[in-house]
């Protein structure tokens, strides 16, 4: 998920200031020597999570190819957003794909189309919660419903991206959740490498794809600035704010990391919601993760797949979303299926074998 120029040029300016998430260093980011390592997460069994994982359709891969009944092909290929060096190398197999592509489709065009978008982007206005009568902000209320702990981890991640700890009580609920979208191990990189799914995007505009949008880039924030929506807006905080929690090791997310490269992203999803039960209890994170993953995963995954069908009945089309929305009853792969294409498994060097 993009996160607005003016919250960019805001990480860019403050971002030195010291506050108690300086255990996110480049070395606890770094991604170069991963593997998988089950002991780090205490209390979670390995067996478990494989078998919670042996119920999720197309568990394992990252990359598929889509045929319709004409004969017309396209891939599905599920990123990782992160900007480290290790996610940007990409299978040269997937490199000969999207530069082969007529068109490449991402989640989102994060390239602003008109000037006024672009000047919508940045004003500051939208960012904040509506004034009282006196003229200032209103409070967000988030201190009602989230843990303690939390809004204090979410209060030093503001802190750390130049927003200032005191921001937590006043910016719009929306612009939180889309701020904690972000991995934080992006930080350092932030405006000098790009994410995996922005490396893709150019790669498919330098060789002459044109690219699409699955969905507004704004549809996100529009999505959760609707009243109706304020419960879902606050299991995305929550569920998010898991990643600010300085008990969450180097060796933890390097095995995340690891899952990935390996093509193992239905384990990966395990161990995700079993860290998210293990946080919230069993009842509350299962509330929780459902209600997330309804919307992030589910409902965008149908928007997806009606934005993308008539391109792909065409044929050479590489497709690029987030690698949790591949797996399961409500992923790309059986949504697509579902409308009659056949899609399977392009097993690449580095993924374990079915």
């Amino acid at each position: 998920m993009r996160i607005s120029a003016l919250v960019a040029a805001l990480f860019l300016a403050w971002a030195p200031f010291a506050t108690a998430q300086d255990w996110i260093t480049p070395e606890y980011c770094d991604l170069t020597d991963t593997q998988i390592d089950f002991s780090s997460f205490p209390g979670l069994k390995k067996t478990s999570l494989e078998q919670s994982a042996s119920l999720i359709p197309n568990a394992n891969g990252k990359l598929w190819r889509i045929t319709h009944s004409s004969g017309a092909t396209s891939h599905l290929w599920g990123t990782f957003h992160a900007n480290d060096p290790n996610a940007l190398r990409l299978p040269e197999t997937a490199v000969q794909l999207i530069q082969n592509a007529q068109v490449v489709a991402l989640e989102f065009d994060p390239v602003f189309p008109t000037r006024q978008s672009f000047k919508r982007s940045m004003d500051s206005g939208a960012y904040f919660s509506d004034m009282d009568s006196n003229g200032l902000f209103q409070t967000n209320r988030l201190r009602e419903i989230i843990d303690p702990v939390q809004m204090a981890h979410i209060s030093d991640r503001l802190d750390a991206i130049g927003w200032g700890a005191e921001t937590a009580d006043y910016l719009r609920p929306s612009v939180l959740a889309e701020i904690l979208l972000n991995n934080p191990c992006n930080d350092f990189a932030e405006g000098s490498y790009p994410t995996q799914d922005s490396l893709i995007q150019l790669t498919g505009e330098l060789s002459g794809a044109r690219i699409l949008g699955l969905e507004d880039p704004r549809a996100f924030r529009t999505k959760l600035e609707d009243p109706t929506n304020r419960a879902l807006t606050f299991n995305i905080i929550q569920l998010y704010a898991q990643a600010l929690n300085p008990n969450f090791t180097a060796a933890q997310q390097r095995t995340f990391f690891a899952l990935y490269q390996q093509g193992r992203i239905g384990l990966a999803m395990a161990l995700d919601k079993a860290l998210t039960q293990q946080t919230f209890g069993d009842k509350r994170g299962e509330t929780i993760q459902k209600s997330v993953d309804d919307y992030l995963l589910t409902e965008r995954n149908m928007e997806f797949a009606n934005a993308v069908q008539s391109e792909i009945e065409q044929g050479d089309v590489f497709v690029a979303i987030g690698a949790w929305h591949l797996p399961g009853t409500g992923g790309m792969i059986e949504l697509l299926r579902k409308r009659g294409f056949h899609v399977s498994r392009v097993h690449l060097p580095d993924e374990v074998w079915d």
